[in-house]
This record gives C-alpha cells, sequence and structure tokens, in this order.
C-alpha cells in the first residue's frame, strides 16, 4: 500500500490497467501511472470533479461536475468530445454521481433535486427525466 500526496481533496477514482484518474476538489483531473507512481497528466474542467465513470471499452471518461455540466473526454485525445447539460439539472453537491450505461449509449446523473437525468450519447440530448417519488 503507498499514499500519494494528491494535491487536493480527491471526489472520485476510476482505473485501467495502467493508469488511474481522479477527480478533485480543484476542478482537475488527474491522470497517474501506476508504474511510476506519479501524475503524467492534468485535464482542468471549469467546476468542481464530483464523479467519473468510465465507458466499457475504457476509451472515454465521463465526467461531473459543480458547474452542473456533464463531459466525455477523450482518453486518446484527452479533449472534451462531449458535454451535457439540461434546465432544471443541478450537480447539488460533491457526492454526485454519474455512469455510463452498459452498452455506452446513455449517461446519467442524479440531480439536487432528486431526479435522475438520462442523455443520448449518439444525439446528445436530454432522452428522460425521472422525477423522484415519495
Amino acid at each position: 500500500i503507498k499514499t500519494v500526496f494528491a494535491g487536493s481533496s480527491c471526489n472520485d477514482i476510476v482505473c485501467t490497467e495502467q493508469c488511474v484518474m481522479s477527480g478533485h476538489f480543484d476542478k482537475k483531473i488527474r491522470f497517474w501511472d501506476i508504474r511510476t507512481e506519479s501524475i503524467v497528466k492534468e485535464l482542468e474542467l471549469l467546476g468542481r470533479i464530483t464523479a467519473l465513470d468510465l465507458n466499457s471499452e475504457r476509451t472515454e471518461l465521463l465526467t461531473c461536475s459543480r458547474d452542473d455540466l456533464l463531459k466525455i473526454i477523450d482518453l486518446r485525445l484527452s479533449a472534451v468530445k462531449q458535454t451535457f447539460s439540461a434546465q432544471g439539472f443541478k450537480c447539488g453537491s460533491d457526492w454526485t454521481r454519474v455512469v455510463f450505461s452498459p452498452d455506452g449509449n446513455y449517461v446519467a446523473a442524479g440531480s439536487a433535486d432528486g431526479a435522475l437525468y438520462i442523455w443520448n450519447v449518439l444525439t446528445g440530448k436530454l432522452e428522460r427525466t425521472l422525477a423522484k417519488h415519495h
């Protein structure tokens, strides 16, 4: 077991065989090389990173941040490929989660209003909002 200083509070982590990706309070995604135990790249977004998820091929990274945006980052290009937003969607805490669907065709995130927002990756449009029920 090894502890490394991440530079900022870490809100989420995902891993591949060679890389650990961490999302931070300081709005940065850090890419760590497992072999060298060092940061090899940083990407800064506009809001604090709350959650990360990898698609099944491990070629795209889904992020949620406190600027109320979800982004898909192409890991081969280290560039934002797609951005999702919706009227009413609010990333209300540093614990707001996001997820790719198993087939990668949808992304979903919980909102501060208690609803689950689901976007279609192919069209980029909000597909459905599942309201909270009591």
